[in-house]
């Protein structure tokens, strides 16, 4: 039975940060958010990792104290019917932006890799499903997808650094990191990464309270997994260098070092990371939606 339970907090806790993929998964936010501040990078990851965790800790132990079971629930049952309702607007908007640009996202990987007429809404769509069922009775294909989606990213990352070949960038030009070794703006950049990713994160955070165990401990283990994916991806990137952060997909050109194996690798995990940020936002709007009936109906 305690196997069991440990095992249902792993999982909740992997789920928790498998849904924030698409802050890594084509590089570019990374090397925003990390990479580009040089040696201090890694002072953000620890930050970001640290902070995402307590914010995961949070949130788990209010929806434990309140009985609510959405993202949307904890904060209308907290702050009460107007706050609440703001918060939900804003939230509920970044939901619909985040559904938005991983749907579009979704579609450009199945045209890039599929030779079929109308690929890219064929990844639509099946992306849109894949999302839709991972959030079916409590996002508990979720709570299966999490643990190897975080080693399957996490070994993909962990590759790409510890392949010591340079990355091919032919166009010339020079980039400047203005904040390279800044301390001060590698914490400011976690701290909004960490709450970008606990926006996110929040939706099985919640879901999953019941079976998350203690929350100070599932804050634990949601940050180590973060830890485990920024540090392999940030590695990656600095491994790719200066010249690497200036492009659109620095993760695309760092597995290009793979050949045609590469390519197809990152298409995966950008896809993966991708319909996992999906559901995230689908079970925020669902819940939205969910706790909007319940105040009617009160």
């Amino acid at each position: 039975m305690f196997c069991v339970k440990r095992g249902q907090e792993w999982r909740a806790a992997a789920a928790t940060a498998a849904v924030t993929g698409a802050a890594f998964a084509s590089g570019r936010g990374v090397v925003v958010f990390f990479s580009q501040m040089g040696r201090a990078s890694w002072i953000g990851v620890g930050c970001a990792s640290a902070m995402f965790g307590l914010l995961c800790g949070i949130l788990c132990r209010f929806a434990q104290r309140t009985g609510a079971r959405t993202f949307a629930g904890v904060y209308i049952r907290l702050l009460g019917a107007r706050r609440g309702a703001t918060v939900g607007l804003v939230h509920g908007l970044l939901m619909v932006l985040t559904a938005g640009v991983m749907l579009a996202a979704a579609g450009k990987l199945f045209a890039l890799t599929l030779p079929l007429y109308n690929a890219f809404w064929m990844g639509t769509l099946f992306t849109a499903i894949v999302a839709l069922l991972l959030n079916l009775r409590g996002m508990r294909a979720m709570s299966a997808v999490g643990l190897p989606a975080v080693a399957i990213c996490g070994a993909f990352y962990a590759a790409l650094a510890l392949d010591p070949r340079e990355a091919a960038v032919h166009l010339r030009y020079e980039t400047v990191l203005e904040l390279n070794g800044s301390a001060l703006a590698a914490l400011l950049m976690a701290a909004l990464h960490s709450a970008l990713c606990a926006s996110l994160g929040g939706v099985p955070a919640v879901c999953m309270a019941d079976g998350a165990g203690r929350p100070a401990r599932f804050g634990a283990r949601c940050g180590m997994m973060m830890m485990i994916l920024l540090s392999a991806a940030n590695a990656a990137m600095m491994r790719g260098g200066e010249r690497l952060f200036s492009q659109a997909l620095p993760t695309a050109l760092l597995a290009a070092r793979w050949g045609k194996a590469g390519y197809y690798a990152s298409a995966f995990v950008m896809w993966l990371c991708t319909a996992t940020t999906l559901s995230a936002a689908i079970g925020a709007l669902a819940g939205l939606a969910e706790a909007v009936r319940e105040r009617r109906g009160s």
